[in-house]
């Protein structure tokens, strides 16, 4: 018993629960959370991927220790403590065997009569693909599937000429060894930026010793300015 006090008081033992947007599920909470395990190999450890919404409603309803998401305007943000992390570079995937998929370089011109598959409106990285069309004075795709699934978009994206877009993590996971499941990333001539996002957590409730550990471990990966799959440095 006294091991087991010692353990969670170490955090060794214990449970925590996080969830996070794609993005940094991928790229931060996936090493963070082996390195976790490696030192802490009984550790109990679970983790949501959802948008920011549901994040904030689990989080402020107790049900998830921390987040990795964007504040909300229907939320009250002084309910939380937010540390600055980082913003997402969009990328746009596509079949190996697209027709545009060994282009040098493609334009939003060349692509803007292709079929979508985004996230929902309101979706930080479908706002962000709007606005880039925006911005060199096109209108918005007008064939587009709406998913919150990236599951959905996989399957979508492998039988079909579409164009998906999301965060650079994600697609480089699909992309690179050793997944490369049969997908290639589009150059564009300009990067898209997604807005900040946040590490979220209740004011009211104090993280147990296991939590604080993953947390800390998530925070000193975000301030590497690069990292692999298993959390060391590129």
């Amino acid at each position: 018993m006294a091991a087991e006090v010692q353990a969670l008081e170490g955090g060794l033992g214990g449970s925590v629960r996080v969830g996070a947007v794609t993005g940094p599920a991928v790229g931060l909470l996936v090493p963070a959370v082996r390195a976790l395990k490696r030192a802490a190999p009984e550790a109990e450890v679970s983790v949501d991927v959802a948008p920011s919404r549901e994040l904030l409603r689990q989080l402020s309803a107790g049900e998830i220790d921390f987040a990795l998401g964007r504040v909300l305007p229907e939320f009250d943000s002084r309910l939380f403590e937010v540390h600055p992390m980082r913003d997402e570079k969009l990328a746009l995937l596509v079949r190996q065997g697209h027709p545009l998929a060994r282009a040098a370089s493609v334009t939003l011109t060349q692509l803007m009569d292709y079929e979508w598959i985004m996230q929902e409106r309101s979706a930080p990285i479908r706002e962000a693909t709007l606005e880039a069309f925006a911005t060199v004075g096109l209108a918005e795709p007008k064939n587009i599937v709406g998913s919150p699934s990236l599951l959905f978009m996989i399957a979508y994206l492998s039988r079909s000429d579409a164009v998906a877009a999301m965060s650079e993590e994600v697609a480089q996971l699909l992309t690179r060894p050793p997944v490369a499941a049969g997908f290639a990333v589009l150059p564009l001539p300009r990067e898209v930026r997604v807005s900040p996002y946040y590490l979220l957590s209740l004011r009211r409730r104090p993280l147990s010793p296991v939590a604080l550990r993953l947390r800390d471990l998530v925070i000193s990966l975000a301030d590497q300015p690069a990292y692999d799959g298993d959390g060391r440095p590129a």
